[in-house]
């Protein structure tokens, strides 16, 4: 396999809104692209790395890598996602970089303001999955290290869900917060989150985590492109139906 080196592709596709991002070794972004229509993804991923690629003056076989979401997140925006990344990697034996869509909400939200981490070093990552379900991760920002505190998972909500984080400076950043703060008021237990930050508005990008997919790159994290596999996180489970 060719080594890891920049330039690299960045694909964003696990929601219902798709980016691409180019960047270089230092994470300078030589382009970007932003898709808000959901039913438009499946036909404009494809259109946006071939734009992005044309703007950073590259051809596929210069990339140094491709990273690209594992998941979870959408069953058809992973698909789409991953295969295309595999299309473009395997011609050429370009390496592939699998990042947790999770990860990087929290990674993405984070580095918007370089303030935020010192005002809050927690991040809860909460992704909608219908009904009252939710995909969601726990992670803590340390001297410039993101940490795992919980890891990605899939979670029937209730107004016990994150009972261990009621009471602390956390963010909860994802389009599954307001559904959650919902249910904390209606629960009556929306006091508890006082010193909670909630962020139900805010869109991760491809550009907002290409620190992430570099550090992954730095700790040899990638994969030949045969190899990747995303993760859907597809199994809910009803308390009332376990057992039968």
């Amino acid at each position: 396999m060719k080594p890891s080196k920049s330039p690299l592709l960045l694909l964003d596709h696990a929601s219902p809104v798709a980016s691409v991002a180019v960047v270089d070794g230092e994470g300078k972004v030589l382009a970007s692209s932003l898709e808000l229509r959901p039913q438009m993804q499946a036909e404009r991923l494809a259109l946006m790395v071939q734009e992005c690629l044309k703007d950073a003056g590259l051809r596929a076989p210069q990339l140094g890598a491709i990273a690209c979401q594992r998941g979870p997140g959408s069953y058809t925006g992973l698909r789409i996602g991953a295969a295309l990344a595999q299309g473009i990697a395997l011609p050429w034996n370009i390496p592939m970089l699998g990042v947790s869509t999770l990860e990087a909400m929290a990674w993405g939200w984070w580095h918007q303001d370089s303030s935020l981490s010192s005002r809050c070093s927690t991040v809860i990552s909460i992704m909608d999955a219908r009904r009252m379900e939710v995909f969601c991760g726990v992670y803590g920002w340390t001297s410039g290290t993101l940490e795992v505190l919980a890891p990605g998972s899939a979670l029937v909500l209730d107004q016990d869900a994150f009972s261990d984080w009621a009471g602390h400076k956390v963010a909860l950043v994802g389009d599954g917060v307001a559904k959650w703060r919902n249910l904390l008021v209606e629960s009556q237990q929306i006091e508890r989150w006082q010193d909670a930050v909630f962020v139900s508005d805010w869109q991760c990008n491809a550009a907002s985590w290409a620190g992430l997919a570099l550090r992954g790159l730095a700790l040899g994290l990638t994969i030949s492109p045969a190899d990747f596999r995303v993760d859907y996180y597809k199994d809910f489970y009803s308390p009332s139906l376990q057992g039968r």
